[in-house]
């Protein structure tokens, strides 16, 4: 019986919302007579910020048992589990603090066996940061219908966010991130009536 971390458990998660109306327009502090008041008035900036943690790190070999359960778990050979250059460098939670991983550390498992590791302790993958912000206005005119434009900005700042993290001590891409938790900077502009 094993007992470890789940690979989806995330220790630390940071969900944040907002909706902030603009301090100018009619009824606001700044700009509410004329013309530019009506134009620039009625603007809304809201936003979604999400940071968590980073997943656990297990690494696997190849299955050599006839259980049809895909992968194993690798042998730990001994020696440090972090180590130098050349390996994958990876974080503990939202600290981000880095360690290397240290692939001579691992083996393979002889045959029909399984291998000694499971979850790697005190290693985690990279967190996960998004931060997506929308530009909103709303007009209400016939006193029953609402015209709303809206500007959406996907991942703001544009962060890349390594993911994909390989840990197959098969793949010669082992150690590397080779993918993205994140899509890049996008944005959408939409339009609508509400009646």
């Amino acid at each position: 019986m094993e007992k470890a971390l789940s690979l989806y458990d995330v220790p630390q998660t940071l969900v944040t919302s907002f909706t902030y109306a603009l301090p100018w327009g009619p009824g606001r502090p700044f700009l509410n007579h004329g013309f530019v008041s009506q134009v620039l008035g009625g603007w809304a900036l809201s936003g979604i910020l999400t940071y968590t943690g980073g997943l656990p790190v297990s690494v696997s070999a190849p299955n050599s048992l006839p259980i049809g359960n895909g992968h194993l778990d690798a042998n730990y050979l001994g020696g440090a589990i972090s180590a130098g250059a050349g390996n994958v460098v990876i974080a503990n939670g939202l600290t981000q603090g880095t360690v290397t991983l240290n692939r001579n550390a691992f083996g393979f498992p002889a045959p029909y066996t399984f291998g000694n590791t499971n979850i790697l302790p005190n290693v985690r993958t990279l967190g996960f940061k998004s931060e997506n912000l929308s530009l909103l206005k709303r007009e209400t005119f016939r006193e029953r219908y609402v015209f709303e434009l809206r500007l959406d900005m996907f991942n703001v700042p544009n962060r890349k966010d390594p993911g994909g993290l390989v840990t197959d001590l098969t793949n010669p891409l082992f150690g590397q991130y080779t993918g993205s938790n994140i899509g890049p900077k996008s944005a959408q502009l939409g339009a609508k009536i509400i009646f």
